[in-house]
């Protein structure tokens, strides 16, 4: 598939040996859950330079450092 899988607050579940592939897009949800049979392939290429995605790091106002957020 291309595009976008939304699923921001659920947990994106591939079981039963599916076989999913992304390209070109990308996946936003709270989990992903492959079970052992399954594969993800998120395949395709970075049109960003790396500066750039550094400068989009959410970092934490304490220290500076990255900070997990939801």
């Amino acid at each position: 598939m291309s595009g976008i899988i939304y699923l921001v607050g659920q947990p994106l579940t591939i079981s039963n040996g599916a076989t999913v592939n992304v390209n070109p897009g990308s996946i936003l949800a709270d989990m992903i859950l492959p079970d052992g049979d399954a594969t993800l392939n998120l395949t395709g290429t970075l049109n960003s330079s790396l500066a750039v995605l550094n400068s989009m790091k959410k970092k934490s106002a304490a220290s500076g450092s990255p900070a997990l957020v939801r």
